[in-house]
């Protein structure tokens, strides 16, 4: 006997980073001096041949404050932190962040980058279980979190 069944997938990444960057939307909304934009193209060399997107540059008066990379992932730190040192160096910024699911094998850290340059990696995570007054609360805390990290 065979069944059929409707199936779809999900692509979990694809989707962690649409719901960070629609947070951080709704979170600079009420706020002028804020812009969140998503996928934003930069380039990393002067000939502006070097291509980099961030997953959401945050603008404070139309100046770079923030880049993030939303990862639905165990973390990488060779990978992650080499990315996020390119979007550090396209905006002229001296930190960026890494935000993943909260889960046991990726834990908050901050990685401080050897001189010349004085750059900082942080690396937040988003608990993603519980109810959804759980989630709206984690949600709030990640958001704050990652204000506190802009220049």
């Amino acid at each position: 006997m065979q069944y059929r069944f409707l199936a779809f997938l999900v692509n979990m990444n694809t989707l962690f980073e649409r719901y960070v960057t629609a947070i951080l939307k709704e979170a600079a909304a009420g706020r002028s001096d804020l812009r969140v934009v998503d996928q934003d193209p930069q380039t990393l060399d002067l000939d502006r041949q070097v291509n980099v997107r961030p997953d959401v540059v945050l603008y404070r008066n139309e100046v770079p404050a923030l880049a993030l990379d939303a990862k639905y992932k165990r973390a990488e730190p060779g990978t992650d932190v080499y990315q996020a040192l390119a979007y550090c160096h396209a905006l002229g910024l001296p930190c960026t962040v890494l935000a993943y699911p909260a889960g046991a094998e990726i834990a908050a850290l901050r990685h401080r980058i050897k001189p010349p340059g004085s750059i900082e990696v942080v690396r937040l995570t988003l608990d993603l279980s519980g109810t959804v007054v759980d989630l709206e609360r984690q949600t709030s805390e990640f958001v704050a979190s990652v204000w506190r990290e802009t220049v």
